[in-house]
């Protein structure tokens, strides 16, 4: 997002506002959703298992290289990702 004179930042435009709006509510309302649902069907262990074995090693070496390039904390580190991917 760029920022105006007095900093604050601004979307691009109309409909990327409402888009990022309604992505962040179906992606957080399937975030609360998924484990009730997954509770209730008796499949928590499976997801459990899932998670722990698929997605985390990935986040988690992503986010040891993001720290390890940029050598900032996790917010500033993020940031500089950005700004150097041009986004």
């Amino acid at each position: 997002m760029p920022a105006t004179k007095n900093s604050t930042p601004l979307w691009p435009s109309r409909p990327a506002f409402y888009l990022a709006t309604v992505g962040a509510a179906v992606g957080l309302g399937s975030i609360w959703r998924l484990p009730y649902q997954v509770g209730s069907s008796g499949g928590s262990a499976f997801v459990f298992t899932v998670a722990c074995l698929l997605i985390a090693p990935r986040l988690l070496a992503a986010e040891f290289m993001i720290g390890r390039h940029s050598r900032l904390s996790p917010p500033d580190a993020a940031g500089a990702m950005a700004l150097k991917s041009g986004k």
